[in-house]
């Protein structure tokens, strides 16, 4: 919040004390951000019991809330419902979410309909980093939405490769982490802890990342990365290039077993109401932006919501038993 006020050319703390509705739990570590936020600015937290975007927008008018955060699906429900309701979301100042990756769609959406007047910000941070460590906020973000930003100042980035050195920029690998705010180990379980901690200090995070100038970008997680042929393809960048097609509503990516390749690539969508999409015209969207091996080969549409836990994240294995159950597509 201090770097994105000097950016703006404002002294950090002054101005109206904000006024958040904050969508996460309080069991989970991104309510830190929100809740210590605006405890150091004196501001007011709105809270919800349950997420309804409805209720959400009655909130927003009733309060005059000027921050809203919460996981990008949360914020996807939320835009959609202005749209719906003619709301212009005149009060709303900052849009920030966080707790599992934010498709760049997200940031488009709401910079073409509001301008730069709404600031969209987002981040990285783990139970284990006691919350966020990396902030991405304003232009640069609007710039490069498919980032995660810079580190906190208390915090130092590597990007390592198999054996544990640092890459070059641009290269992908493991995020590893050393700084103030990270935890000393895991409860009771030496052995996870030593498994976590390489030599120096550093967290390994599990997360495949690239860093460029300063700036780092969230690949996938390192158990989500479907191996096609000896071909690397990251769930996130193809659900990414989903999300961008006008008629979803939401889509999950995962690797299903192959007996030639190894692992296939396939997705699980939700289509927006009364759209016509077609499996087809999905891989022909992806195939357009991305390699063809990143393509999904198998296409399952859902009504429903996709499930989630209760902070956002997408739970894959229920989705893979859904994918593995559905007959095989014919046509498109």
């Amino acid at each position: 919040a201090a770097a994105s006020a000097l950016a703006r050319g404002v002294i950090p703390g002054q101005g109206s004390a904000p006024v958040s509705l904050m969508t996460f739990p309080f069991f989970h570590v991104a309510a830190f951000t929100g809740f210590y936020g605006a405890m150091a600015a004196g501001g007011t937290l709105v809270l919800m019991h349950k997420w309804d975007a409805d209720e959400a927008l009655r909130l927003i008018r009733a309060h005059r809330v000027t921050h809203f955060a919460g996981v990008p699906t949360t914020g996807l429900h939320l835009l959609e419902a202005a749209e719906r309701a003619g709301d212009g979301l005149e009060g709303l100042t900052l849009f920030s979410t966080g707790g599992a990756p934010a498709p760049p769609a997200l940031v488009a959406r709401l910079t073409a309909r509001y301008g730069e007047r709404v600031e969209p910000r987002n981040g990285y941070g783990l139970t284990e980093t006691s919350g966020g460590v990396l902030a991405h906020f304003g232009d640069e973000y609007r710039a490069e939405p498919g980032g995660a930003g810079r580190p906190t100042p208390v915090t130092e980035v590597r990007v390592a490769g198999p054996s544990g050195e640092e890459l070059p920029d641009g290269e992908a690998g493991e995020l590893w982490l050393r700084g103030q705010s990270l935890f000393r180990g895991y409860w009771r379980d030496a052995a996870a802890t030593e498994e976590a901690f390489g030599d120096g200090g550093w967290f390994r995070t599990g997360d495949l990342a690239v860093r460029r100038e300063g700036r780092v970008s969230i690949v996938d997680r390192l158990k989500d990365v479907v191996i096609r042929g000896g071909e690397n393809v990251y769930c996130v960048e193809v659900e990414g290039v989903l999300h961008d097609h006008p008629d979803v509503a939401d889509a999950a990516v995962l690797g299903i077993p192959h007996p030639v390749l190894g692992e296939e690539v396939a997705a699980v969508v939700r289509p927006r109401p009364g759209a016509g999409v077609t499996a087809g015209a999905l891989r022909e969207h992806v195939g357009g932006k991305l390699a063809a091996f990143k393509v999904p080969a198998r296409v399952l549409f859902t009504d429903g919501p996709l499930p989630r836990n209760a902070t956002g994240k997408l739970l894959k294995n229920r989705l893979r038993v859904l994918l593995e159950a559905a007959p095989p597509l014919t046509g498109g």
